[in-house]
């Protein structure tokens, strides 16, 4: 129970954290009037209504609770300034301070029931057999930060909030016209002749002279400057190196078995269905038609009226139901149904349709496993020691050098290294301890500098020093000359195809047959299947700026443009119009998004409204005072 309690507990920190801020920036926006700070009586002013430092710390607290659950160990207390969470906080009670002035104003109230009736409806609530159960509501809400109260009132706000802005975003059907129109306009298609020019056509490009490629060297100079280069010397300390040191006892792995034995004991878990029912009369009934050979889903469905999904209660062990249900499911045989038993939420008929054995594993199949855990355990504590005696040694005037001879340890170095890992050859520069952030260390410390003894990830550290730093420079043309040949080469392709797709579109553009001018400059016609404007059905055929050419000119109208291959020419064919009496589904899925477009306008314009009404102030500095005192 207390499991499903924790994990219910981070669902509903989830989607009430998300939810609020979502809405915090999605609809209302973070920027306000700021005013000068005249008192810290008060944090925000909406309209009327004040946002007092007491009212704003609750909610922060609450949310640095919920935080400091979900993220343990790893929770920074600085959280508040850091991240600016009490502005995010203060934003979402603006927010909500905002959307009760507008339904106040509108007269939306949300009746005691129907709150009730919502938070029977959340699921989060349920117990395992899918009924709402009240400890579970309660430890729940608890958990998160909220009393019943506080809750409560949360809910009824959030669904004042849903009616209020559900009955000003809810307008009327698009126009069937409109609707048409756009559809018209949206599947209206064109079929074209294509000719593509790619640059691997355009051979017999002579050689380029010496004067020629040292100019395209100096042109494209940041193509061909190595970035700054730097020589480190580190030692690294890893726990995995000193594991095999460390010695072991048959005493401390027996130890540890016996402290955690309870991890290689694994509990039968069953498949279980139930058919619940309200009356023993009901129960029997039941039993009756099952004890004759019944279908148990069809039992169910005719005597409880229980749906297939309904009655499958998943795998469970027997810690996860009542008493009385788990002695008798974990009694029946695989297929067997128990005889009808009687709990507070009714009467219950349990069948068992998968049996998982419980399994304990033996001291001899564990032994491994527990040796290496304590290895790894003395490892991590002689790594502290050894990273202690390091410092240590270094304090004392010593050189990484002297300091890894007298502790036994290896330096390495590595020649030259840039800030992506990479040595001067292009290759990734393997082993290095921390990864980026011995990267972010090398590229920090000073020429001739040692670093702090960093961490390494959670079972290592790393020290280094930066024995030379090599500025970015222009690499020589003689060192590249085959690269820089290449890249001109591609260059001068493109030009090439280029100047050979515009000829090709003069040429037909002045009255020329496309497929017979194309001929002439050996290339090939293609004629497209039809495609729409977004280019569904030319992908990957056309360019996208010919495919919006295609749909700004006249048939017969001349478009080109830049592929990935190469340049394209197109001669638009064809224009076909689109019937929107051919597909109805299609221009209702056009009204419904016109609709949601209208409604989303609607929305910007209430945000808009309401902040016009209720003016906001949010007294910034006094925030920033109230935390940091903190």
């Amino acid at each position: 129970m207390l499991e499903a309690i924790r994990a219910k507990s981070a669902s509903i920190l989830v989607k009430l954290l998300l939810g609020l801020l979502i809405l915090s920036f999605a609809v209302w926006g973070v920027g306000d009037v700021v005013r000068g700070v005249s008192s810290t009586t008060v944090m925000a002013e909406v309209g009327d209504v004040e946002i007092s430092p007491d009212a704003l710390n609750s909610e922060v607290q609450q949310e640095l609770d919920r935080l400091r659950r979900a993220l343990g160990g790893q929770f920074d207390e600085n959280l508040i300034q850091r991240s600016g969470l009490a502005g995010i906080v203060l934003q979402r009670m603006i927010d909500r301070t905002l959307i009760r002035l507008g339904a106040d104003s509108l007269g939306v109230a949300i009746d005691d029931s129907l709150v009730s009736d919502e938070i029977r409806r959340t699921k989060t609530f349920f117990n395992p057999m899918g009924y709402f159960d009240r400890s579970i509501f309660q430890q729940v809400i608890r958990s998160n930060g909220f009393s019943e109260g506080q809750y409560v009132d949360m809910m009824r706000a959030d669904m004042a909030r849903v009616q209020y802005v559900g009955s000003l975003s809810t307008g009327g059907p698009t126009p069937a016209a409109l609707a048409k129109a756009l559809f018209k306009h949206r599947q209206q298609s064109r079929v074209a002749e294509m000719v593509a020019v790619d640059d691997k056509a355009m051979t017999g490009l002579a050689p380029p002279e010496d004067g020629v490629l040292a100019e395209y060297h100096q042109e494209e100079a940041a193509r061909y400057t190595a970035p700054e280069y730097r020589t480190v010397t580190y030692l690294r300390l890893d726990s995995a190196d000193l594991m095999l040191e460390m010695a072991v006892s048959e005493e401390d792995v027996r130890e540890s078995f016996d402290a955690r034995a309870g991890e290689f004991r694994k509990p039968e878990r069953r498949r279980v269905e139930q058919i619940l029912l309200a009356s023993e009369e009901d129960a029997k009934a039941a039993h009756g038609k099952l004890a004759v050979g019944g279908d148990f889903v069809a039992v169910a469905k005719e005597v409880a009226g229980m749906e297939a999904d309904a009655i499958k209660l998943g795998t469970v062990e027997a810690k996860d139901l009542p008493p009385d249900l788990a002695e008798a499911t974990f009694a029946v045989t695989i297929g067997a149904h128990s005889e009808p038993i009687k709990s507070a939420l009714g009467w219950h008929i349990m069948r068992v349709t998968l049996i998982e054995p419980s399994q304990e594993r033996t001291f001899e199949e564990v032994r491994a496993e527990l040796e290496t855990g304590l290895r790894k355990e003395k490892a991590i504590d002689a790594l502290y020691e050894l990273s202690n005696r390091v410092e240590d040694t270094l304090g004392g005037g010593a050189t990484l050098e002297e300091a890894a001879q007298s502790l036994n340890l290896k330096v390495a170095t590595v020649a030259a290294l840039d800030a992506a890992g990479k040595d001067d050859l292009g290759k990734a520069v393997d082993g290095l301890p921390g990864g980026s952030v011995f990267l972010k260390t090398a590229f920090e410390v000073a020429d001739g500098e040692d670093s702090v003894l960093t961490e390494a990830g959670s079972n290592g550290y790393f020290i280094l020093r930066v024995d030379k730093v090599m500025p970015p420079a222009l690499r020589p043309l003689s060192t590249i000359r085959g690269q820089v040949v290449a890249d001109w080469k591609v260059k001068r392709r493109e030009e090439a195809a280029k100047t050979a797709a515009g000829a090709l579109a003069a040429e037909v553009e002045g009255g020329a047959d496309l497929a017979q001018a194309a001929t002439r400059a050996g290339f090939q016609v293609t004629t497209t299947e039809a495609f729409l404007r977004t280019g569904e059905g030319a992908k990957d055929i056309l360019a996208t700026d010919v495919v919006a050419g295609l749909f700004d000119t006249r048939v017969g109208g001349v478009v080109s443009g830049r592929g990935k291959a190469g340049w394209q020419v197109a001669r638009l064919k064809e224009i076909r119009d689109a019937d929107p009496t051919s597909d109805k589904d299609g221009v209702e899925t056009i009204q419904r998004e016109v609709s949601a477009a209208m409604r989303g306008d609607l929305l910007s314009q209430l945000a808009s409204g309401l902040r016009a009404r209720h003016p906001v102030s949010i007294r910034n500095r006094a925030i920033q005072r109230l935390y940091s005192e903190q």
